[in-house]
């Protein structure tokens, strides 16, 4: 069965989350690209009277600890010590038998009391579903009430990155699968928990200021997800945990659209 995504948008305020639940489901996220480009052109003279043209390939490598400095140079975050890169996994809450859901980018610090998420602006690094072709194992009962299920899917994304004076645009080939969960005590299987899922990267950048572009390649992983409890006082109007999760800076909101896919 092939599902087709709509980018939905929805926008994180600095009194709401993305997602209604009191809880929130976190993976560790890896990025890993190498940005490859033509080096410059060299010539050496023959002996006879002829020339020798050579140039070589060179790279750059951008990942984690890249996101987090431009981070701080946007003054997000005060500085990359004690902050990781994680993917809070969003869902489009609707009465549609599957509502789409995707990873959002956030820098995360301390635990506990002391649990910090601040929103990876878009404008450094994104990611959003195109094309999906989705597997899902319901078990509903008599009131259709989802008490267990897995899904497994395929993914088509693209995912832009700003990272150290670079600009790119690439393609994700993403597979992965995961479960809800029913919390003691709940009646519903509010939670997906997403699986440990690999994205497979490739497309273009340029460098700022630059028109020639070079080939961008490499991974993104997520971690097997798990379930954090923001310790953190609650927006008195919603009941819902806010001030563990900043968003940025206020005059520009971050955009967290979330692809919902539909039959």
């Amino acid at each position: 069965m092939h599902f087709f995504a709509k980018l939905l948008p929805l926008v994180l305020l600095s009194a709401a989350v993305a997602s209604a639940q009191d809880r929130l489901v976190e993976s560790s996220a890896t990025l890993a690209l190498t940005l490859t480009y033509s080096g410059e052109i060299t010539t050496r003279a023959l002996r006879d009277g002829g020339a020798l043209h050579t140039s070589t390939l060179g790279s750059h490598r951008l990942g984690n600890r890249e996101i987090l400095e431009a981070m701080v140079a946007e003054g997000l975050i005060d500085s990359i010590r004690g902050w990781r890169v994680v993917g809070l996994w969003a869902e489009w809450d609707t009465a549609e038998p599957y509502a789409g859901n995707a990873y959002r980018f956030f820098a995360r610090r301390g635990s506990g009391a002391s649990l910090e998420h601040v929103a990876v602006p878009a404008s450094i690094l994104s990611i959003e579903p195109f094309v999906g072709a989705i597997g899902i194992r319901h078990t509903r009962d008599a009131a259709d009430t989802l008490v267990a299920g897995t899904e497994t899917f395929t993914l088509f994304e693209e995912v832009t990155f700003d990272l150290a004076g670079h600009d790119g645009l690439l393609h994700a080939h993403t597979t992965g699968g995961g479960r809800y969960v029913k919390l003691k005590g709940e009646t519903e299987a509010r939670y997906f928990i997403p699986s440990a899922s690999q994205s497979t990267l490739v497309g273009t950048y340029t460098d700022d200021g630059e028109i020639a572009a070079g080939v961008a390649s490499g991974t993104l992983k997520f971690s097997t997800a798990k379930i954090i409890t923001p310790h953190a006082s609650s927006d008195s109007s919603s009941g819902v945990s806010v001030s563990a999760i900043s968003p940025g800076p206020a005059s520009e909101p971050v955009d967290v659209s979330i692809g919902v896919f539909v039959n």
